[in-house]
């Protein structure tokens, strides 16, 4: 801040002041007038104040259209007429002196600097002219003061006084200024940056989510689209190619989002890998294409940023439309699209509904309820066998978890495990029903008579927990049951997830005894890629394969294969979802001797075994 404007900023901060001196000062002028003339002394006084103050009076019936700078002028030139007229009635005896020094005071603290060093050269004139005009015997004081009054040199010496006191003014009003400039500016510049914090990203310079809401709800839009964009795997990136390609991936991203909006649309970052976008389009069609259009632009431009991997996105987009609808409540619903696309396996671009939000809503009654049935222990195991068809007998056994809930009836695991897995209880929950299964273990393998199998499905989430191999063997060990009685049942997401990580746990436990099946086998895309990195005890084939078995003999020549791989890779194969004699006939032709399906038998709680 200069100068200039420093003193504009303290002309606008007294004006209050300044309105409300007027008026008191114009009270004052007029009782000194009634005081003077009830003395019967000075009469000319008495026409001075009463003109003072009626001009003070003048002056705050138009305070409107005078400016701030214009009324402390006028104070500071009444102050001063009274104390010259008092210096020339009395010398340095009156009041005359403090008036004026009061005067000086006025225009060096509020006005500019050479307002401030005229009325100190002006003033100090006022005080020569007596002193001149005795010395050249044109004036004199007479009375009782004549002696101080009419020595030139005593004058001299006041008006060196005040020459000085005009000096140090200045010097020590203008290093307050300048002090006080600084702070300003340092103020200033501390809120700069404290706004920078509160509103904006700090990696990219775009407006944070704060600033976006406060943007829109001051436009209130009536109509547009509010879209979300989550970068897909930022995670693993930083952890591949380092933070500093991270930062560059979210640079890039925050760019091409800026560089795709049209005039009057609204970009902003609203969390670590999340970016928010306000589009004036209106139809439905339209903001899918561009939201199309800008993932593939970022997708085809990642190399022209010096970025080493291609980038997918997940979104989720809202309507604006109809009254004025806060932006937070139209961001809660571009949210949940957002977490539907996460979670779906089939698009990566989300519409809001209201179906989504109701099923969000009864996710979340369900969260709540799963809670409380952990605690409450509502959970059973039913177990379904699996079985030998070539030697007749049951050889292993699934354990599958089922739920009785209060309030919801039996709900099917279709509808719960997802909600688990969502929810971050997958550690808690599989750690509940692991403990029932080998709490039962014992009474199964009474009731069968025979050395058999349990096979416990065991999450992602929970095979990668750091403490899951340890529990696992704990839990196991404290029981008396061999590791080798116990098969873990894990999908191809696991290894997907956390290859490194799964693989290391997977060696350990197998080391230890433990039998790893792979489920769903078929399904994924890279699964014999794992065979050939992994040991594995069984593969389950997929239900799917087995339901389209004698249809098309693609289907049969692809089980055939998969049947195969337990001479190259050693390893059980077993069928799942066996329903009819034609499908369990037709895989021993194939090769495959193990079954599991309602043709054996359906799941089964512990008590009907």
């Amino acid at each position: 801040m200069d100068r200039k404007k420093y003193d504009l900023l303290i002309i606008k901060r007294i004006e209050k002041s300044v309105n409300l001196l007027i008026p008191i000062a114009a009270i004052i002028a007029i009782i000194s007038a009634v005081l003077v003339s009830i003395s019967g002394e000075r009469n000319m006084f008495v026409i001075i104040d009463t003109a003072i103050g009626v001009a003070f009076i003048l002056l705050y019936i138009f305070k409107g259209s005078i400016s701030t700078k214009v009324k402390i002028v006028f104070l500071a030139l009444i102050t001063t007429g009274l104390g010259t007229v008092s210096i020339f009635q009395s010398g340095f005896s009156g009041t005359g002196i403090i008036l004026i020094a009061l005067s000086n005071l006025v225009y060096v603290s509020f006005l500019s600097r050479k307002a401030g060093v005229i009325y100190t050269a002006l003033s100090l004139g006022i005080l020569a002219m007596p002193s001149f005009l005795i010395s050249l015997n044109l004036f004199a004081f007479k009375g009782y003061n004549a002696f101080l009054n009419n020595e030139p040199t005593e004058w001299l010496l006041h008006i060196v006084a005040y020459l000085m006191y005009g000096i140090v003014l200045i010097i020590i009003i203008d290093a307050i200024k300048a002090y006080l400039i600084e702070s300003i500016d340092d103020s200033q510049k501390n809120a700069e940056r404290l706004l920078q914090l509160a509103y904006y990203d700090q990696l990219t310079g775009l407006p944070n989510k704060f600033k976006f809401i406060q943007h829109l709800d001051g436009i209130m839009p009536t109509e547009g689209w509010i879209s979300l964009l989550s970068i897909r795997g930022l995670n693993l990136i930083n952890s591949i190619y380092g933070s500093d390609v991270g930062d560059r991936v979210i640079k890039h991203i925050g760019h091409q989002l800026v560089k795709s909006a049209k005039e009057g649309e609204f970009v902003a970052k609203t969390g670590g890998n999340e970016f928010v976008w306000y589009s004036k389009t209106v139809d439905p069609e339209v903001i899918l294409n561009r939201i199309l259009l800008l993932t593939e632009s970022i997708y085809n431009s990642h190399t022209d940023a010096d970025i080493p991997t291609k980038l997918n996105f997940n979104t989720g987009y809202a309507n604006i439309e109809g009254d004025y609808v806060s932006i937070t409540k139209i961001m809660q619903k571009a949210s949940l699209a957002l977490e539907q696309s996460k979670s779906s396996k089939s698009s990566s671009i989300t519409r809001y509904d209201q179906r989504l939000e109701d099923q969000f809503r009864n996710e979340e009654e369900m969260r709540r309820l799963l809670l409380k049935a952990i605690e409450n222990n509502e959970f059973y195991i039913s177990y379904q066998e699996k079985r030998d068809c070539i030697v007749g007998r049951v050889i292993g056994l699934e354990a599958l978890a089922r739920w009785d809930s209060p309030e919801l009836g039996s709900v099917s695991p279709a509808d719960f495990v997802p909600v688990i897995e969502k929810s971050n209880l997958s550690i808690s929950f599989g750690n509940m029903i692991v403990r029932r299964v080998l709490d039962e273990y014992e009474v199964l393998s009474k009731n069968y008579k025979e050395l058999v199998t349990v096979s416990i499905n065991i999450s992602p989430i929970h095979l990668s927990s750091d403490e899951f191999s340890g529990f696992i063997i704990r839990e196991t060990l404290n029981r008396g049951i061999k590791p080798e009685q116990v098969v873990l049942e894990i999908t191809e997401d696991s290894l997907i997830e956390d290859f490194e990580g799964v693989s290391e746990t997977l060696y350990t436990l197998r080391k230890v005894g433990y039998k790893i099946s792979l489920d769903d086998f078929g399904t994924g895309y890279s699964s014999l890629s794992y065979l050939a990195r992994l040991g594995f005890d069984e593969l389950k084939i997929d239900k799917s394969f087995i339901q389209r078995l004698g249809l098309d003999d693609r289907t049969g020549n692809l089980i055939r294969a998969i049947i195969n791989l337990k001479d190259t890779y050693g390893i059980s194969i077993v069928a799942e979802g066996v329903e009819t004699e034609n499908q369990s006939k037709t895989l021993l032709d194939l090769g495959c001797s193990v079954h599991q399906g309602f043709l054996f038998s359906r799941p089964t709680p512990l008590s009907r075994h």
